[in-house]
């Protein structure tokens, strides 16, 4: 079946954490929602099956924590039950859980972002298969800097797909970051040219070379255009490539499938029945789609 979350107004006008599980045919098995005193806005980003067969939950909450946003994360039962939850931030500063993955070890890797130092920065936080805070990380410059996705990489690292606006060649670039098991940094590189270039997700390949797909305004057919970029397992970058139209079209999710080619989902402005609608597209292991799409070149940093 399928698992997914996100947030609801049919109990709290701001907003409760929403989980819902599917049935292969897409039926409705069961939901359940999260959340603290009405008016107060708790939303879920990101959902994983765990090894034991429940579910792990990331997002925000400002009902429960420290104060303000906080990062927040859920573990439930397969029938979405709470077990466990955890908060991460403190009194005054803002923290957001983006993307969550169990870790070969059994705990988890949540990224997302904190505005600790008055702007945002990149959080990495790992936690123990209970919820315990093994360690957190920050990464990032003087300017904003937040993370959309985060995976465990073969070497028992974790690659995060970033944007950035500290770092690149002007505005915002796409932003990927490297880390050791223990979030010691190995290395990074930036995406861009002089207009907007954001990196919204990122998976490693099965040959241990990164895949990543986001939004670009600088090369393209108008406004914003899908992007999906290839480098090899150190960031350097191989090709680019953007879809879509003369309006906003934006991808939110990239896979490798298993022919070696890739799929990315995200949204477009440029086609379909009007307003914005689900935007898919398959490509082959060279990015080429064959319909609205264009190479590119990005600088590298």
């Amino acid at each position: 079946g399928f698992i997914m979350t996100g947030h609801t107004w049919t109990t709290d006008w701001a907003g409760d954490i929403y989980l819902i599980k599917l049935d292969a045919t897409g039926n409705m098995m069961w939901d359940q929602t999260y959340g603290g005193a009405s008016g107060l806005s708790d939303k879920g980003y990101s959902v994983q099956e765990t090894l034991d067969g429940g579910y792990i939950v990331s997002g925000t909450t400002e009902s429960y924590g420290a104060g303000g946003d906080d990062l927040y994360v859920i573990k439930t039962s397969s029938t979405g039950v709470v077990q466990w939850t955890r908060t991460v931030g403190s009194s005054g500063t803002s923290e957001a859980g983006r993307e969550i993955q169990q870790t070969s070890d059994g705990g988890y890797i949540v990224t997302g972002y904190t505005d600790g130092g008055g702007f945002l920065d990149v959080l990495l936080v790992k936690l123990s298969s209970s919820g315990l805070v093994q360690w957190s990380k920050v990464y990032g410059g003087n300017s904003y800097d937040f993370a959309y996705s985060v995976q465990e990489t073969i070497d028992n690292g974790f690659i995060l797909g970033a944007t950035t606006n500290s770092f690149g060649a002007g505005s915002w670039d796409a932003y990927l970051i490297k880390v050791s098991s223990n979030g010691s940094l190995q290395w990074s590189k930036t995406y861009g040219l002089a207009g907007e270039d954001r990196l919204q997700a990122v998976r490693q390949t099965s040959n241990g070379e990164y895949i990543l797909c986001g939004r670009s305004n600088t090369f393209g057919f108008g406004d914003y255009d899908a992007t999906l970029l290839k480098t090899d397992g150190f960031g350097n970058l191989q090709w680019a490539k953007s879809f879509g139209g003369p309006l906003e079209d934006q991808a939110w999710f990239v896979g490798e499938y298993s022919t070696g080619g890739f799929v990315i989902c995200g949204y477009a402005y440029s086609f379909g029945a009007g307003s914005r609608d689900l935007f898919m597209i398959k490509t082959d292991p060279n990015g080429i789609s064959g319909c609205n799409e264009i190479s590119g070149s990005l600088v590298t940093n």
